[in-house]
């Protein structure tokens, strides 16, 4: 759910500053499947069918898995964030 919510804040911030084309790269898998297969899955249906909406809403966005290894800065600026707001 986390990547999910992320996902869903990073095309929400490019949409507000007027970005109208993106990549969207994440190191969890099964969510970049999910989306590229416009899965609805239960546990995050109400999230993933937000990021389906907001999509619709770039000229042209992307959605690619990056592993983990691949993204160890991003990842560990993101665990802070967490971190930040627990």
């Amino acid at each position: 759910m986390a990547e999910t919510l992320a996902v869903l804040s990073a095309m929400t911030f490019a949409l507000s500053i007027g970005i109208e084309t993106a990549s969207i790269f994440s190191d969890s898998q099964t969510l970049i499947n999910s989306i590229n297969k416009k899965e609805m899955k239960l546990e995050i249906y109400g999230a993933i069918n937000d990021i389906y909406l907001l999509a619709s809403s770039f000229k042209s966005i992307s959605f690619q898995f990056i592993p983990r290894t691949a993204n160890v800065r991003a990842d560990l600026i993101a665990k802070q964030a967490l971190w930040a707001t627990n």
